[in-house]
């Protein structure tokens, strides 16, 4: 009998959360025994095992931005000027551009500030906008 599509989707998931915390732990947990003069308690092994996950999604976020700009050095461009602030705050605005006048009028505004093509601040994707107005 084959497992069904939601109990699949969620060992899969859970495969991805628990895998990085095992392998931190069975790598210091030798470590910590036979290394270190004074040895490192469970309870911090536990502790840094469960950053494990966070941890690795920081890193691989630092290094997409760094191939992207090698990229894009390597191949002669040049990137996209950074809206600056967080993600939030760049929602803020753009809810805030919602009630004060059109809803694109914040994106008219970095476009005047950065250029027709800038990247807005999103950790988790590289977001570029091109804006290109055509007049009838």
């Amino acid at each position: 009998m084959r497992l069904p599509p939601g109990p699949r989707l969620l060992l899969t998931l859970a495969s991805q959360c628990v895998v990085p915390s095992l392998l931190t732990y069975l790598l210091l947990f030798p470590v910590s025994q036979r290394v270190f003069i004074l040895p490192i308690t469970s309870s911090t092994l536990v502790v840094l095992s469960l950053l494990a996950k966070p941890f690795a999604f920081v890193c691989q976020l630092l290094f997409r931005q760094v191939v992207y700009r090698y990229n894009a050095t390597k191949s002669g461009a040049l990137a996209a000027p950074l809206v600056p602030g967080t993600a939030v705050h760049v929602g803020q605005k753009a809810v805030a551009s919602l009630t004060s006048g059109y809803p694109g009028d914040v994106f008219q505004a970095w476009m005047l500030l950065y250029g027709w093509i800038y990247q807005l601040p999103d950790p988790t994707k590289l977001q570029v906008r091109m804006l290109i107005y055509v007049h009838n």
